[in-house]
């Protein structure tokens, strides 16, 4: 493990037992997740200093261009699980740094950098736009929200299935719509998927983080992320978010 201070515990705090052990997983994911910066820290320096390079050809470039995309986007999935372990939605709130933004070259970028996985298992990705997207967000938080959904719409649906993504607009709202083939999520575990920690029956694999974080982050958007779902169909995850930045500002 790396040095460096550590999140203050929470578990010396708590009374009951259940709090305890609410704290005491708490402080684990806090701690783990700290200790991750510093090594990845130091893979996207190296990274950096091998884009530098001159005797690349522009596939190598490309290549270690998306590692570092990724690296960075993972760096910043542990900074926010560090903060949805201390659970404050102004804490989340702080870390979004919103701009107008086109919501439809975000996804492309996503769809683009998860081709690779949907490839090796046949999947097929669509992307469907209608209208001129454009949101008040941050697009490193949105697009890591986006990641999370289409990556878990690969990852849980069928070899050979499909994605597709939708971005629509009515001039007030911007909704991203992310479809599967996949295996679905019983009824009684919809009303869950949001938690921290909690995985469907249906999972097999995860954290129980992902999609809990990425509500938080919308949610410091302003906007809303819902799920429905037929098991052994596929489900649909469903972003809305404010168009423009006067919706947000005039509050």
């Amino acid at each position: 493990m790396t040095g460096g201070p550590t999140p203050a515990a929470c578990s010396s705090r708590a009374t009951s037992p259940r709090s305890r052990r609410h704290c005491a997983r708490d402080d684990l994911v806090a701690s783990v997740s700290h200790e991750l910066r510093t090594p990845l820290t130091s893979v996207l320096g190296y990274l950096e200093l091998a884009i530098d390079e001159d005797d690349h050809s522009e596939r190598v470039r490309r290549y270690l261009d998306t590692a570092l995309g990724s690296g960075e986007r993972l760096l910043a999935i542990i900074s926010d699980i560090l903060l949805t372990s201390r659970r404050s939605r102004t804490s989340v709130e702080a870390a979004v740094h919103p701009r107008e933004i086109d919501a439809v070259e975000l996804v492309r970028e996503s769809v683009l950098a998860l081709g690779p996985v949907a490839a090796d298992r046949v999947i097929k990705v669509s992307v469907t736009e209608t209208g001129h997207a454009v949101v008040y967000a941050d697009p490193g938080r949105l697009r890591q929200v986006i990641d999370n959904l289409l990556g878990n719409a690969i990852k849980f649906n069928r070899d050979g299935g499909a994605v597709d993504v939708t971005v629509s607009t009515d001039g007030e709202a911007t909704t991203i719509a992310v479809r599967d083939t996949g295996v679905g999520i019983a009824a009684e575990d919809q009303e869950h998927v949001f938690e921290r920690f909690f995985r469907a029956s249906e999972v097999v694999a995860g954290n129980g983080l992902g999609l809990a974080i990425s509500a938080d982050i919308i949610k410091a958007h302003d906007g809303t992320l819902t799920v429905a779902s037929d098991p052994g169909v596929g489900s649909t995850f469903t972003i809305v978010l404010p168009a423009h930045a006067e919706t947000r500002t005039s509050r």
